[in-house]
């Protein structure tokens, strides 16, 4: 989620890419895109589960996915984007997007792109409702032209604890919801490449 020059560091602070994320509407404009590779930080976990900061919290994750997916399958407006702020509110920092007065008519409504390609490295391994139940998530995955999938699923780590991270909950939700969420029936039907990789023991 930051630029190329940022360093991460474990469970520290960084200054909010507050940029990027009002750059990432702009991806709708992008109607030739038929690849993308989104990649987040690989530590992932509750921002105040041990009064640590983590780089990018469950809440910063789910602005930027239900953002991209909005625009992908079309249906973004400025309307839709204010509902995913609403719903990423938990987010350690207060931000507010600079929203255009209007939509951009020069992007066609309603149109989703040709995508044939996603990579999402770094997804963390948190069952998120607000994205599971998005109607562009769901747009997203039924993507009659999307034949490859490729996961690389991160987990939480805790410098305190090193790699234990046995009693989180979250990784054993997400896990069992998988085949109704990111492997629906809706995706497998057109899968022609699917690649899944855990950072941790599945």
């Amino acid at each position: 989620m930051v630029d190329l020059e940022f360093s991460y560091n474990c469970n520290h602070e960084y200054p909010f890419p507050a940029d990027l994320v009002d750059s990432l509407p702009y991806i709708r404009h992008f109607s030739g895109l038929t690849a993308l590779h989104l990649r987040f930080n690989q530590y992932c976990g509750e921002d105040d589960r041990v009064a640590i900061t983590i780089e990018e919290t469950w809440e910063d994750r789910y602005r930027v996915l239900d953002t991209v997916f909005h625009c992908i399958t079309g249906k973004w407006t400025t309307e839709k984007q204010r509902e995913i702020e609403n719903n990423s509110m938990g987010s350690w920092f207060p931000y507010n997007r600079m929203y255009l007065d209007e939509d951009d008519s020069s992007v066609p409504a309603g149109e989703a792109m040709q995508l044939r390609e996603l990579t999402i490295a770094n997804l963390a391994h948190f069952h998120d409702n607000d994205l599971a139940n998005s109607e562009a998530f769901k747009s997203l995955v039924a993507l009659p032209s999307l034949t490859s999938l490729k996961l690389l699923i991160t987990t939480e780590v805790n410098e305190d604890v090193g790699e234990s991270i046995v009693g989180y909950g979250e990784k054993y939700e997400f896990f069992d919801q998988l085949p109704t969420t990111w492997l629906a029936s809706s995706i497998s039907e057109n899968l022609r490449v699917l690649s899944l990789y855990y950072r941790s023991y599945w």
